[in-house]
């Protein structure tokens, strides 16, 4: 598993970066962050929980969604609203509670 990373949206804070238990990621002057070995992802979503413009998204085994499939989250007062992106444009919302931690 791995992450893919929108640029455009990516506002390079760093949050991700402090979160990634791997060290892969990365920012520097202002550009949006990036991984450094895809391969080495552990598929974890620590750094998804975090990003406040919802730049990053991990893609999901194909058991999970069919090849393609990507997970995202956002949190807003209290709940992460979680969404699958399956092949073929299908969306599927999922929000939780946070827990004491904020996951």
């Amino acid at each position: 598993m791995s992450i893919v990373i929108n640029p455009s949206i990516c506002m390079s804070c760093g949050k991700c970066v402090s979160q990634c238990p791997g060290n892969l990621l990365e920012v520097s002057r202002n550009k949006a962050v990036r991984i450094l070995n895809p391969s080495f992802c552990w598929g974890c979503a620590a750094c998804i929980k975090v990003c406040p413009q919802g730049a990053l998204k991990l893609f999901l085994p194909p058991v999970l969604g069919g090849r393609g499939a990507r997970l995202s989250v956002k949190a807003s007062k209290g709940t992460l609203a979680w969404q699958v992106e399956l092949p073929g444009g299908k969306k599927i919302n999922i929000d939780a509670p946070e827990g004491e931690d904020g996951y």
